[in-house]
C-alpha cells in the first residue's frame, strides 16, 4: 500500500447460490489491497466474477426460447450459387442449450453455447445436363464458441463492445432433398454450405456485438439530473480489464457544471475470490454529492429527537451543573434543546476498515426559549463496517 493509502469503497456479495431464484445483493466491504485497473481519476468500479458469471448463465438458462426467437429471427443465410443453387435458406428451427461463460485473460469475455441445433429449410436446383429442381431440409448440431472484447470509448463517454472471435464446429450434419433419387447431389454443395453456415452466424454474432449491443449501451441514460443540484455523468476511465475469473469496468464519476476543493486520487483494491460482483465506490465520489447537496445551512437538526429523547441527561440544565455552574443557576433543572446546523459540507474518508465523517457545525443551545450558549464545533465520527458471509454489521467505534 506504501504510505500514501488510496482509499475506496467496496460493495460485494458472497455467492451461496446460483439457482433461478436468486436475488442479487450488493453489500457493503472495505479492503485495500493494491491492484491497477483505472487512472488516478477512476472513482467507481464494478467487478463481476465467475460466480457472477455463472449467475448470468443460470438466467440465461430460463430466457433460452426467447433468446432462440430472437436469433433465429436474425440469422441472414446467403444463396449460394454453383453447379447445384441454394436459395431461399431460411431458419425453420433452433435449439440453445445452457451457455459457459469465462473470461479469457487480457482478450474478452467467452461464451461457449454447446450442442446448437438448427433446421434450415430452402430449395435447390442442379445445373447439369438435365435441370432439376426441389426443397431440401438441413439439420445439424454445432458447437459455438464466440469471445466479445470491450473498450473505453472516450469520445462517446461510454463503454463499447467488440468481437474478438468466432468459432463454429459441427457434431452433425445432414441434408435432406426431400427425394432419394437426387440425394448424391449433395455431395456438390454440403461443403459450401457447411462454411456458409459458419460464416453467416459469426457475422451475424459480429453485427450484434459492434452495432445492436453498442446501442443497447448508448440508450443507457450516462446522465442523472439532480434538480437544482447538479447533474451527475457516468464514463469509462479506462479499457475494461479482464484478468482471470474476473471482469474490472473502470468508471469516472463527475458532477456537470461543479468544481470541487479537492481530486481523486483513484481506486485500489481488487474483489475476493468467491463473490459475485462487487462495485468499489471512493470518498471523492461521496464527497463531490456532499459538497453540492450539503453546504452550509444544509443540515439542520434539533434535539430532542427520536435518537436523543427528552430523558436523556443532556436535555437538562442539571447535566452542567459542574461543568458550567452558571447556566445551572440561572436555569435550575431546565429542559435544553439544541440547534445542530452545519458550517461546511460533511466529509467522508476510507482507510482500512474504517470509514470517517468530519462535520463541523454551529450548535445553539437554547434554555426557556432563549439561546444560552452557541459553540462551533467539528464532529468527528469513526466507524467500522464488517461482512461475514452474508451478513453486514457496522458500528461507531469513537466520536469527537
Amino acid at each position: 500500500g506504501g504510505k500514501k493509502r488510496k482509499k475506496k469503497q467496496w460493495y460485494q456479495r458472497r455467492v451461496r447460490d446460483t439457482g433461478p431464484n436468486m436475488i442479487l445483493f450488493l453489500v457493503l466491504c472495505l479492503g485495500t489491497v493494491s491492484a491497477n485497473v483505472g487512472t488516478d481519476k477512476e472513482s467507481l468500479r464494478l467487478s463481476i466474477g465467475q460466480s457472477g458469471l455463472d449467475f448470468a448463465s443460470d438466467v440465461s438458462a430460463h430466457m433460452l426460447s426467447e433468446l432462440e426467437k430472437f436469433a433465429a429471427g436474425g440469422l441472414n443465410l446467403p444463396d449460394i450459387r454453383g453447379d447445384v443453387d441454394i436459395t431461399g435458406l431460411r431458419l425453420s428451427g433452433l435449439h440453445l442449450e445452457k451457455p459457459v461463460l469465462s473470461v479469457i485473460p487480457n482478450t474478452g469475455l467467452n461464451v461457449k453455447t454447446p450442442g446448437v441445433e438448427l433446421q434450415v429449410r430452402g430449395n435447390w436446383r442442379y445445373n447439369g445436363w438435365i435441370a432439376v429442381t426441389g426443397s431440401l431440409t438441413l439439420t445439424s448440431k454445432l458447437d459455438l464458441s464466440v469471445t466479445a472484447g470491450a473498450y473505453a470509448d472516450m469520445v462517446n463517454k461510454r463503454f463499447a463492445t467488440v468481437p474478438k472471435g468466432c468459432s463454429v464446429s459441427y457434431r452433425s450434419f445432414s441434408i435432406d432433398l426431400n427425394n432419394a433419387f437426387y440425394s448424391w447431389i449433395v455431395s456438390f454443395f454440403e461443403d459450401t454450405v457447411k462454411s456458409e453456415i459458419k460464416k453467416a452466424v459469426c457475422n451475424e454474432i459480429s453485427g450484434v456485438l459492434r452495432t445492436t449491443l453498442n446501442g443497447v449501451i448508448a440508450s443507457i441514460p450516462h446522465e442523472i439530473d439532480i434538480p437544482n443540484v447538479m447533474s451527475v455523468k457516468f464514463g469509462p476511465d479506462a479499457n475494461p480489464a479482464f484478468s482471470k475469473n474476473q471482469i474490472d469496468l473502470p468508471a469516472q464519476v463527475s458532477a456537470g457544471g461543479q468544481s470541487f476543493p479537492f481530486k481523486p486520487t483513484g481506486i485500489s483494491g481488487v474483489m475476493l475470490p468467491g463473490y459475485m460482483a462487487c462495485i468499489l465506490l471512493s470518498d471523492y465520489t461521496l464527497n463531490t454529492a456532499s459538497f453540492a447537496a450539503l453546504q452550509a445551512g444544509k443540515i439542520v437538526e434539533r434535539l430532542p429527537n427520536q435518537w436523543v429523547t427528552a430523558s436523556n441527561p443532556l436535555m437538562n440544565t442539571a447535566y452542567y451543573q459542574t461543568i458550567l455552574p452558571g447556566l445551572y443557576t440561572a436555569h435550575p433543572d431546565t429542559a435544553i434543546t439544541y440547534k445542530v446546523t452545519n458550517t461546511r459540507y460533511p466529509t467522508i474518508q476510507f482507510l482500512h476498515q474504517n470509514i470517517m465523517l468530519h462535520l463541523p457545525v454551529n450548535v445553539v443551545l437554547e434554555v426557556a426559549g432563549s439561546k444560552a450558549i452557541t459553540a462551533s464545533v467539528t464532529l468527528g465520527v469513526s466507524g467500522v463496517v464488517k461482512v461475514n458471509g452474508g451478513d453486514i454489521t457496522a458500528s461507531v467505534t469513537n466520536i469527537t
